[in-house]
C-alpha cells in the first residue's frame, strides 16, 4: 500500500471476476466492502462535489462534469457516471499537460499527448514524463516551496494507480464486447465507490495545474 494524499494507505482490491479497484482512503473502502456484504445502497455524493468545489483551478466544466457524474451514480445509472468520471480524469490530465507546456515553452504538449491517442499507457507516460520535466525546472529556479514536493509524491502515489482504475471502468462501457452482459460490467455501487474516491486523485492534478500556473517561467 502507498501513502494517499490526506496521509491515508491506498487500498488496491479486486472483486470476483478479478477487476481490479483502487481506492484512497480506509472509510471508502469499508463502505464499498459493506455494500458487497449487505447489498446496502450509497448515499448522497453531494459532499464529494461540495469538496471538489473547494480545490484550486476548480471552474464550471469541472464542475458540471462532476455534478452530472454524481447524478447519474445516485439514480444508479453506472454506464453514465463511469463515463463522465472518466472524462472527467482525462480532462484533469489534458489540463495538466498544457499548463506544464505553457510553464516550459513546449507548445506540443497537449498534441504529443493526443498523438498516442491508440496507446493509453504511453500516453500516461508521457504525462510523468512531463511531470518530472516541470518538476526539475521548478526545483533549478529554487522557487519550489516546503509543501509542493509533496504534490508531486502524491502524484507518484495516486495518480498513477487511479488513472488506470479509472480508464478500464470507463472502457468497459465505451467499448463492448458482442458477448457483452450487465453482469459483467462493473456494478453501480463501485461506479460510486469511484467518485467517493476520485477528489484525492483529482486534487493531485489540480494542485499541480495550481502550481505550474503562478510559477514563474
Amino acid at each position: 500500500m502507498s501513502s494517499g494524499v490526506y496521509g491515508s494507505p491506498l487500498v488496491t482490491v479486486k472483486d470476483g471476476t478479478g477487476r481490479t479497484y483502487d481506492f484512497f482512503d480506509n472509510a471508502t473502502f469499508r463502505s464499498y466492502l459493506n455494500q458487497l456484504a449487505t447489498g446496502a445502497t450509497i448515499g448522497s455524493l453531494s459532499s464529494y462535489l461540495d469538496e471538489f468545489k473547494t480545490f484550486p483551478q476548480v471552474d464550471e466544466v469541472l464542475v458540471t462534469y462532476f455534478d452530472e457524474a454524481v447524478k447519474s451514480s445516485e439514480g444508479k445509472q453506472r454506464i453514465a457516471g463511469s463515463i463522465l468520471v472518466g472524462c472527467l480524469s482525462e480532462l484533469l490530465v489534458l489540463r495538466l499537460l498544457k499548463t506544464i507546456g505553457e510553464y516550459l515553452g513546449d507548445v506540443n504538449s497537449v498534441q504529443n499527448y493526443l498523438s498516442k491517442k491508440n496507446n493509453i499507457q504511453r500516453q500516461f507516460d508521457f504525462t510523468k514524463q512531463m511531470v518530472v520535466k516541470g518538476r526539475v525546472k521548478i526545483e533549478a529556479t529554487g522557487t519550489l516551496t516546503a509543501v509542493q514536493p509533496r504534490a508531486f509524491r502524491d502524484f507518484d502515489d495516486i495518480a498513477v494507480h487511479a488513472f488506470d482504475s479509472i480508464r478500464l471502468r470507463r472502457n468497459e462501457y465505451v467499448h463492448p464486447t458482442p458477448d457483452l452482459t450487465l453482469d459483467t460490467l462493473p456494478s453501480a455501487d463501485v461506479i460510486a465507490n469511484h467518485i467517493q474516491a476520485f477528489n484525492p486523485y483529482a486534487k493531485v492534478f489540480l494542485t499541480l495545474i495550481d502550481m505550474f500556473k503562478n510559477a514563474v517561467p
